[in-house]
């Protein structure tokens, strides 16, 4: 019996301490499961934080987006002026307002030319090199307010400038004033009043010049403005023609019955590409990219029934033929023109020339230029054969939209006969810097700063 409690007792006894041994290690894995629970649990909250905050991050970059846009839809409202939509901005070269089918657009632009002249006159009848008066200040050459575009199709063009005094006051009238219909492929008519297609230096815009101005030789034989019909045709790609009956050589904007209105004034001009881009044909610059390119020129006229301010009869014809070369950095311009007076007694033929070049020492920044012209007046005044040189440079800050130019014109011999103005200009005025013309001995000094907008 007694054997029995003892093994009894000995057998719970080690069964008590086999349960405590299982308790024990059930213990130690249960906390160490909790600690790794825990440890889970951390991880999962960190993952929902940045869950959460990349969430906020895409909800606010939506909504940042959604935010600009409003504004750009608000900006497109407020851009528009009708209910139709009229759109407005800059294009890169000008300000525009045009519907939104754009079937009508208005570019609004603008020309301003400020020049600091000193010029010199010389005396043929005192000593060589004697300066008998200098006459030097300011002057604004140009100030143009220029609106174009086209209305209803972009065949219908036109183009309005209003420009002001160039002798000062306050005085407004308009230079170019023409609507342009292109009636087939490249086929258009141009009415109103416009430059007569004769001079290509006279053809290119005044903004678009080699030196200061143009060439005395141009202001000689240039026809210049007149109302009329011009007849233009660029379907062929290496000759572009033109043509038609105009009001008369520099009457620009004039009544049907003014006295200084032609009767008839018919002229033609033809330009060919020998190879190249028509682009380069728009300046005298060779700029960095340019096709090496060659154009050549000519064009006949004749008119009848006097002139705006002509002097050496009613009767005439005139011609010229030119070229343009350019390659590289450098381009170089030619051109002869010429004039028969038949109803005249003697009857005379002037004659005129000039050349002229330019070389980008710096690319499409610096560009000294060099011009020769001559001109035969063929009147009665003694040594009327003029010769002229014109050295000068080009500084480009935004191409032709700014630039700053500056030359010395100096007259190598001889004199004006102002009788002699076969188409009505001024051929030596203040405008290219002669305030007195006396010939031989005259220097010029211009500078000028150009800005287009």
């Amino acid at each position: 019996m007694f054997r029995i409690t003892t093994t009894t007792l000995l057998a719970g006894a080690m069964a008590l301490g086999l349960s405590g041994q299982a308790a024990a290690a059930e213990s130690s894995s249960e906390a160490s499961l909790r600690s790794e629970v825990a440890q889970l649990r951390a991880e999962m909250a960190q993952i929902r934080k940045q869950q959460s905050e990349d969430w906020l991050n895409e909800r606010r970059a939506e909504e940042v987006k959604g935010l600009i846009r409003e504004v750009l839809n608000d900006a497109d409202t407020r851009a528009t002026l009708l209910e139709d939509g009229v759109l407005a901005g800059h294009d890169g070269k000008k300000f525009f307002l045009k519907s939104a089918d754009d079937k009508f657009k208005l570019n609004i632009g603008g020309q301003f030319q400020l020049r600091y002249i000193v010029g010199i006159q010389g005396d043929n009848g005192t000593a060589d090199g004697q300066v008998t008066s200098t006459d030097h200040g300011f002057q604004i050459r140009r100030l143009k307010l220029i609106l174009s575009g086209h209305a209803f199709t972009k065949k219908f063009k036109y183009k309005f400038v209003l420009v002001t005094n160039r002798n000062g006051g306050n005085a407004i009238w308009e230079d170019d004033a023409w609507i342009q219909y292109e009636f087939m492929d490249d086929f258009y008519v141009k009415a109103g009043n416009q430059k007569i297609p004769f001079l290509r230096e006279e053809l290119l815009s005044s903004s678009r010049q080699l030196a200061v101005d143009r060439s005395t030789v141009t202001e000689f034989f240039t026809q210049n403005r007149a109302i009329g019909v011009n007849l233009i045709y660029k379907g062929f790609d290496i000759v572009h023609l033109q043509g038609g009956f105009f009001a008369g050589a520099n009457t620009n904007i004039i009544d049907f019955n003014n006295p200084a209105e032609a009767d008839v004034n018919l002229t033609g001009r033809v330009d060919a590409k020998v190879f190249g881009d028509w682009k380069a044909a728009k300046d005298y610059s060779a700029w960095e990219g340019t096709e090496t390119s060659l154009f050549v020129g000519g064009a006949f006229s004749y008119q009848s029934g006097g002139a705006a301010t002509s002097t050496v009869g009613n009767e005439y014809i005139g011609w010229t033929v030119d070229g343009l070369f350019k390659t590289g950095p450098f381009s170089i311009n030619a051109a002869y023109m010429g004039a028969h007076l038949s109803d005249i007694s003697p009857s005379r033929t002037p004659q005129g020339f000039l050349i002229q070049g330019g070389y980008f020492v710096i690319p499409d920044k610096l560009q000294p230029y060099l011009r020769y012209e001559f001109l035969d007046q063929d009147g009665t005044a003694p040594n009327d054969n003029i010769n002229i040189i014109t050295g000068g440079f080009n500084y480009y800050f935004e191409k032709h939209a700014l630039k700053f130019t500056a030359d010395v014109v100096y007259v190598i011999s001889g004199n004006s006969d102002q009788r002699i103005r076969p188409f009505g200009a001024s051929d030596f005025s203040d405008g290219l810097g002669f305030g007195t013309f006396s010939g031989e001995g005259n220097v010029v000094f211009r500078t000028q700063l150009q800005f287009l907008f």
